[in-house]
């Protein structure tokens, strides 16, 4: 997630970011849905924090490549007051 990550972040063009994007959301994902998820254990639920947050994150880059800009600033005024409240 990490390299994507930086990859989105060197992206010269909205195409290139959205593409980085679609994976990053697709391996948030990958680990929101994991098998050996335990709520109680501290890492299980910051990696589900992360994932969250990255998923959050790349659904904006991804709508906003979209030309839905409205929506894109929803999901990100969404995440800001998650991460404000958390």
């Amino acid at each position: 997630m990490r390299r994507l990550t930086e990859e989105i972040n060197k992206a010269r063009d909205i195409t290139e970011k959205a593409t980085k994007a679609q994976e990053l959301k697709d391996k948030a994902d990958m680990l929101l849905s994991c098998r050996e998820y335990e709520g109680e254990t501290w890492s299980c639920k910051n990696c589900h924090r992360i994932a969250s947050i990255k998923k959050s994150a790349s659904e904006v880059i991804i709508q906003v490549s979209k030309g839905e800009i409205a929506s894109g600033l929803k999901t990100l005024s969404s995440l800001i007051n998650r991460l404000a409240s958390s």
